[in-house]
């Protein structure tokens, strides 16, 4: 392939995960956008966190045809769908979306964070700002009779010329842009059920870090009718791929504190309850511990 040059890049980035690339999305190009690709011999490659188009320098003729074409802009499109069935559980715009919508982004209104490397939304992070009806004309004709029952995680739309985040400049350069967009992970308050032998009078949460404390609740009724002690962050925390959290259950004593569980175990991004708190929601991970 020497004679294939990368076109533009695009990069997804998520907080959930270590190191914080996003490694869990499948992209499928829409009908329109396979057609010009076969039609101009370019290349999608997929990378570790996103895909790159490439072409082939020997049929540049034929790719700058398409973007010369004032009657139909050059644009590629595509679907991004989650292979990780967790992924609307352990992501923050996700959860819960269920309004007849998809996330929506185009390079024409990115936001140039440095050289050329620019973010496809105007916040931090991805937010339902991005959203847009699934029968609305940016997305209509992109979404299949499957996508407006499912919807894909998002559509991306990549124009080959227009605003500063087009591929090409007004002299048709090419700038190998690099486009990406960052989604935030869920955060969750968590709640530790203590039953069995481990719902003791005097236990309690130990944050080995110092940095979260929890409170008792008292005591509760499973659903399957078992009594239970249960506790509770005081602030809320962010889901992650691998936890850093060092919690343990203590007892006190007479004798001075001991240690019953040296590690507790951590959220579980497919173990969720809801509470309301001051006449609002909050989502908790629930925590069940029997020893």
């Amino acid at each position: 392939m020497g004679s294939y040059r990368s076109l533009f890049e695009l990069v997804v980035e998520h907080s959930y995960f270590n190191g914080g690339k996003c490694t869990c999305l499948n992209f499928v190009p829409s009908e329109k956008t396979r057609r010009i690709i076969n039609n101009i011999g370019l290349v999608i490659k997929k990378t570790e966190s996103g895909i790159g188009i490439v072409y082939d320098k020997s049929r540049m003729e034929a790719l700058l045809a398409y973007v010369e074409d004032e009657t139909e802009p050059l644009c590629f499109e595509f679907k991004a769908y989650a292979v990780d069935p967790q992924f609307t559980s352990y992501t923050d715009v996700c959860y819960g979306n269920t309004d007849g919508s998809v996330l929506y982004f185009n390079n024409l209104m990115g936001v140039d964070i440095f050289n050329e490397h620019i973010r496809l939304h105007t916040t931090e992070y991805v937010s339902t700002i991005n959203s847009k009806n699934i029968e609305s004309p940016d997305v209509k004709d992109i979404l299949s009779q499957k996508d407006r029952l499912i919807p894909p995680v998002f559509v991306v739309a990549i124009y080959a010329k227009g605003e500063v985040g087009s591929i090409f400049s007004e002299q048709y350069e090419i700038a190998e842009k690099k486009y990406f967009l960052r989604f935030e992970a869920r955060e969750t308050v968590w709640k530790y059920y203590l039953f069995g032998s481990m719902a003791r009078e005097n236990a309690y949460i130990h944050d080995q870090n110092g940095d979260i404390e929890f409170d008792f609740i008292g005591e509760t009724t499973l659903s399957d009718t078992r009594p239970a002690l249960a506790f509770k962050s005081k602030v809320a925390m962010p889901l992650r791929q691998k936890q850093d959290f060092r919690f343990q259950l203590k007892e006190r004593g007479p004798g001075g504190d001991r240690v019953l569980i040296k590690r507790l175990p951590v959220a579980n991004v497919s173990q969720f309850g809801k509470e309301v708190v001051s006449e609002q929601g909050i989502v908790v991970s629930e925590i069940f511990i029997n020893c």
